[in-house]
């Protein structure tokens, strides 16, 4: 008997942990119904293992609303040992999950995994909740020191994802909240871990990342962060960009966008060549009327040993299928589901690349059913697409979509996504059938959503929200992608976006507070020196400035790539000549942007 339920718990708890890191699927769901009629036919320990399972099986697939009654009532019954802690484990993963880390913590502190009768599969998954929930309770010295313990425990392949996790939890947090929490009274192991965040994200281009590394190595010997970095390090710095070609269009139709583009790139190079005596020499190439083919050729030609650009998709498509990209080049856009190219680096700020985050986020606060509402173009179509695949992804539905056309027809398009003529059809039909007028019509929109995906410019989302509002769809959560803010504070009209969450960069929702802090001194130049173009294109000056970063920093993000690097535009990340960006998240109150974290 003791031994079925070792057996029994170990599966379980590998369940949970496998849980935490892959993406439930339906067959989580039909698990455990089956488990629930097996169950049926038991009694004592057997129906309360396999109802455990069931519980399990339901968080698998992030349904919380089954797995808690389950568990509500195996709370009232008599647990042997063993399975009271695994009970105790799925009640605090779903307070996690729920935003809930004080309940997690109370539960998991009183919580003795100790005994023999628990498996190291249980303590193992005892110390990731625990460190989870100091996480959300922002207590980032005890998520960190938890996670520490685990490090003790775990094989190899684990130790990797732990240490992964522990770096992550740095980056999610603003870069002087490290800063203030860097104590020397704190552990060792903490103050190396906060100087290692400091080194990577404090990092100029201009300066040899390689000696700051091999620094700390030496004064953290044995620091379990040793295994994140490459196994040889020395003091040189890898060869970066000499002579430069930036490639824009910077008349025409795209004028405005590439001289912003322009601006930032040469705030971010004048203030290195200030600070360094090592900066490269840029040639600045106008795309205009000359192919693309051609442009490239010439920059190569004339020495250019990294060129930044192409902007338009147009001209990296043609690039890459009329040229072999020869030397390291940035392009400031992406193709979708473009194919791998040698020396070629896409960067840009495509929604394309937020929807991703987008839908993690929504399903991350336990929201599963949602309307996607979205313009009737080819920009808005597009960003709805890859959202409803994205987002069922995260095994969420779309319950409905709405392509809105214009704004006088935006009233009677959402009263029709919500049903609103619904409550009042049944309510004559009531009054038909009783033969009264007496009875009250109440209006009420449909109930079959939890949440909203708006993808919408700033004017045409002010518009949407006050009549979600108006059709009783106000306490909806509504998720948007950065488009939704222009980067200039208006808190009054922003008012009538209150309570929408978005995605956003750094350079817009921490303004002055950037790290590395350099970025806020270009911020201020470019606001002073190009007050009109920067009130329009703010976040296309952050794209500039980031791509001359990036023209000095490929090298140390192909050296580090678990690391990413803050920047003006996000955490950027590289991964298979893709540079990604993890954004912020805010949410509006009264008008302004605030930070979430």
């Amino acid at each position: 008997m003791k031994r079925s339920l070792l057996l029994f718990y170990t599966a379980l708890c590998l369940s949970l942990i496998s849980g935490c890191s892959t993406a439930p699927s339906t067959s989580s769901q039909l698990s455990a119904q089956t488990y629930l009629q097996m169950a049926a036919q038991q009694s004592g320990t057997e129906r309360q293992q396999l109802e455990l399972m069931a519980a399990t099986r339901y968080l698998d697939a992030n349904n919380i609303a089954k797995a808690q009654p389950i568990l509500t009532a195996l709370a009232n019954s008599a647990l042997p040992p063993e399975l009271f802690v695994s009970h105790q484990l799925l009640q605090a993963k779903i307070y996690i999950n729920l935003h809930q880390p004080q309940s997690a913590l109370r539960l998991l502190s009183r919580l003795n995994t100790s005994q023999n009768t628990t498996s190291l599969e249980q303590q193992e998954e005892q110390l990731q909740l625990l460190a989870k929930a100091y996480q959300q309770n922002h207590n980032l010295v005890a998520s960190i020191q938890t996670r520490t313990q685990l490090l003790n425990q775990e094989s190899s392949d684990d130790r990797k994802n732990t240490l992964t996790a522990i770096w992550l939890s740095l980056q999610t947090v603003p870069a002087s909240t490290i800063e203030t929490l860097n104590d020397p009274s704190l552990p060792r192991n903490i103050q190396g871990w906060f100087e290692l965040s400091q080194i990577i994200n404090n990092h100029a281009p201009q300066t040899s990342i390689n000696a700051a590394l091999v620094n700390w190595q030496q004064r953290f010997p044995n620091h379990p962060a040793t295994d994140l970095l490459p196994k040889s390090l020395n003091r040189s710095q890898a060869s970066t960009p000499q002579h430069i070609a930036l490639l824009l269009p910077l008349t025409g139709e795209y004028a405005g966008n590439a001289q912003a583009i322009r601006n930032g790139f040469f705030t971010a190079y004048y203030y290195a060549k200030q600070h360094t005596t090592n900066t490269p020499s840029i040639r600045l190439i106008d795309t205009t009327s000359t192919p693309i083919s051609t442009a490239y050729r010439e920059a190569v030609k004339s020495g250019a040993d990294f060129i930044v650009g192409p902007l338009t998709k147009t001209n990296l498509a043609n690039l890459t299928e009329s040229q072999r990209i020869s030397v390291p080049t940035l392009a400031l856009n992406t193709l979708a589901n473009s194919r791998r190219i040698d020396n070629l680096y896409q960067f840009g700020l495509s929604p394309l690349d937020e929807t991703n985050q987008l839908a993690k986020k929504a399903q991350q606060t336990q929201h599963h059913r949602a309307l996607i509402i979205a313009p009737n173009d080819s920009w808005g179509q597009n960003i709805a697409t890859q959202l409803s695949k994205q987002w069922r992804q995260q095994q969420g539905v779309v319950v409905d979509r709405l392509n809105y056309t214009t704004r006088n027809k935006l009233s009677q398009e959402l009263k029709q996504l919500l049903r609103i003529q619904d409550s009042y059809s049944r309510g004559y039909a009531i009054r038909s059938i009783l033969g009264t007028k007496d009875v009250r019509i109440i209006s009420r929109r449909r109930q079959d959503f939890d949440s909203i995906f708006l993808i919408a410019q700033p004017n045409m989302a002010r518009q949407i929200q006050p009549l979600l509002q108006f059709y009783f769809a106000g306490d909806i959560p509504i998720y948007a992608l950065s488009q939704l803010y222009d980067g200039s504070p208006n808190p009054t009209k922003d008012r009538d976006l209150n309570s929408i969450v978005f995605c956003d960069m750094p350079w817009v929702l921490e303004p002055q507070k950037m790290h590395p802090t350099y970025l806020n001194t270009l911020q201020k130049q470019s606001q002073n020196v190009w007050p009109k173009s920067y009130q329009k294109y703010s976040k296309l000056y952050a794209l500039g400035t980031d791509a001359y970063r990036l023209s000095q920093s490929l090298n140390t993000m192909q050296l580090l790539p678990e690391f990413g690097i803050r920047a003006a535009t996000g955490t950027l990340y590289l991964d298979d000549n893709h540079i990604y960006r993890q954004l912020m998240w805010a949410q509006f109150n009264q008008g302004k942007p605030r930070l979430t974290h």
